[in-house]
């Protein structure tokens, strides 16, 4: 043990050579492992991590350590917290925790039952380009969301074979809102358009019984409907009226109750 003239205390391993606890008194500094202290507590060891460590004991059962791993890193350390975890505060209220699981809970103190709980506020993800958020099952990758570029992106699902534009159009199979372009689309104003190539753009499919399959209504009120009776087509229940319109000319085609068929002309 040295005490030097400015106040500075040191204690020397066991050859009284090396100082391996240092008090710099006019720094008001303390250095542990070192002859110098480079911040209000520093302790020091190049040789064993163990020496790089800090704990916080209950007692010999519970503690908290962290440790200094090198060029590794740091190691944060609740050994035997089943119970809680590392909880982070602040004055006094949690904001965050990782619970002995390994599931993070923000905003949130109660018990965790997924890898990540977020209650109340948003969730941002940010990137330069197309910021995205991706799902591994330990055979595939995707990228479940992604934003595309440009101050009006698209919000893609499933590497962009879903998107969702800045006006609310959704699109299935192509990237651009048109009835022109294979694909799906549905706008916010109820507008539906289905494109294919080469094959029957829309298949309905009735099971098990007879009935309608396409059902036709204005103003809330039914005013016609397409499926089948007897295995076959079926057009309408009632008096059923087809109209017909050239631009100039409207032609009916009506079906009363009774079995027969007018045609009229107006």
């Amino acid at each position: 043990m040295g005490i030097a003239n400015n106040g500075d205390i040191s204690f020397y391993e066991d050859t009284g050579t090396t100082a391996k606890f240092f008090w710099d008194a006019s720094a008001e500094r303390l250095g542990i492992g070192t002859g110098t202290a480079n911040a209000a507590i520093e302790i020091r060891s190049n040789a064993e991590q163990s020496k790089r460590a800090l704990r916080i004991a209950y007692d010999g059962t519970y503690y908290y350590e962290i440790e200094q791993l090198g060029s590794g890193g740091v190691a944060y350390n609740a050994v035997n917290a089943t119970a809680g975890g590392h909880r982070f505060e602040i004055d006094g209220s949690e904001k965050m925790r990782l619970d002995y699981a390994g599931n993070v809970g923000i905003g949130t103190s109660t018990s965790l039952d997924n890898k990540l709980e977020v209650n109340g506020g948003n969730v941002r993800v940010r990137g330069t380009s197309t910021p995205s958020v991706k799902f591994n099952n330990g055979e595939l990758e995707t990228v479940a969301i992604k934003l595309n570029s440009g101050a009006t992106g698209t919000l893609g699902l499933r590497d962009n074979k879903v998107l969702i534009d800045s006006s609310g159009n959704l699109l299935v199979g192509k990237t651009a809102a048109s009835s022109n372009t294979v694909g799906f689309e549905t706008s916010a104003d109820g507008t539906c358009a289905i494109t294919r190539s080469g094959g029957q753009p829309l298949l309905l499919n009735r099971q098990t019984s007879d009935g309608d399959i396409i059902l036709l209504r204005k103003d809330g009120t039914t005013v016609g409907n397409i499926g089948t009776f007897g295995s076959a087509l079926n057009l309408g229940t009632g008096s059923v009226g087809l109209s017909f319109y050239d631009g100039v000319m409207r032609y009916y085609l009506e079906l009363p109750q009774v079995p027969l068929l007018t045609v009229r002309l107006t």
